[in-house]
């Protein structure tokens, strides 16, 4: 009776930490989850402004040799300077690395495919760094040397009729700068830069898509 009372007590002791090492697993799996989702809502996000930051720069170009509306004009020379960047969540992934849990934890598919992610990330990362070491070193001395940058921050104007002196002087500003070539170029090259951070997201966003079913199905797989 007394061994039989051992091995039922072994049993029940066993059970509990195979039910806190699975419910561990399920809580390091669903903040795993999580953060891919914000990363993926994220992206989505930036990836849609800088999608229209691409079209008013395009209509700036049009700009240049066609009529287009003041309004509009403004509007793309704002979106000129303007950056978003990605800041991926990550804490899940770093939690379990500092843990000694990754290995543990989580299964082979979605450990390969969280490296593959942090890879692409690096790499959007670096291309953001560059984009806005572009606006620093080229666009905004380039506006600054033109002595037109201070016009072009509209929301620092305090009543009506500064904005509207602001705007018209604005106005009549681009259309001047649109004739210079170098200043085209810039607005080629800054186009060019947001349109290559649009096509590095779209492998993340599919990664991160993967990334969550895989943790769908690891934790259908749990609760079974």
């Amino acid at each position: 009776m007394i061994i039989i009372a051992i091995n039922i007590a072994f049993q029940i002791q066993n059970w509990n930490t195979e039910k806190k090492a699975a419910l561990s697993k399920v809580q390091h799996l669903q903040t795993l989850q999580a953060d891919a989702r914000e990363n993926i809502k994220q992206i989505e996000d930036i990836k849609g402004n800088r999608e229209r930051q691409v079209l008013l720069l395009e209509t700036l170009i049009t700009a240049a040799a066609g009529n287009v509306s003041d309004d509009t004009i403004r509007l793309a020379i704002d979106e000129l300077l303007q950056q978003d960047f990605y800041t991926p969540a990550s804490s899940a992934y770093m939690n379990l690395i500092a843990s000694g849990d990754l290995n543990i934890t989580v299964p082979d598919s979605v450990r390969a495919l969280l490296s593959n992610i942090n890879q692409l990330q690096a790499k959007t990362l670096l291309m953001e760094a560059a984009d806005a070491k572009f606006i620093a070193e080229q666009l905004e001395p380039y506006l600054t040397k033109r002595q037109v940058i201070y016009l072009l921050e509209l929301k620092t104007s305090n009543t009506r009729a500064d904005l509207t002196i602001a705007n018209q002087q604005t106005g009549r500003i681009i259309k001047s700068l649109l004739q210079d070539r170098t200043f085209i170029d810039l607005i080629y090259l800054r186009m060019n830069r947001i349109n290559e951070t649009i096509e590095a997201s779209t492998p993340i966003l599919t990664q991160l898509e993967r990334l969550t079913n895989e943790l769908a199905l690891e934790l259908a797989r749990i609760e079974e």
